[in-house]
């Protein structure tokens, strides 16, 4: 029976996903800059209804941009046509 090294191991387990690293550095980019636009919704701006309008619309903007760097870096690839390896669990063993 021949070895099988933990990253073929992990390359099944995720067919078709390669991790993107690159994207970490825009990933916090955009966080500051969020972090710099809620404190000003939050914090500076006095309008309450403007904050009102504003707040929830926030909040669901910076939970998408979240989620989409969240599948880009774990190797999610947004441009794929759904197609998959389908082989088997006994071809790795």
């Amino acid at each position: 029976m021949e070895s099988i090294s933990p990253s073929s191991r992990l390359a099944f387990l995720s067919p078709g996903m390669k991790p993107h690293p690159e994207i970490a550095p825009w990933f916090f980019g955009v966080w500051i800059a969020l972090a710099i636009l809620g404190l000003w919704v939050t914090y500076l701006d006095k309008n309450v209804a403007r904050k009102k309008r504003l707040l929830p619309l926030f909040i669901v903007i910076a939970g998408v941009i979240f989620a989409v760097f969240t599948l880009l870096m774990m190797g999610f690839d947004l441009r794929s046509d759904g197609v998959r390896n389908s082989r088997s669990c006994t071809d790795h063993f």
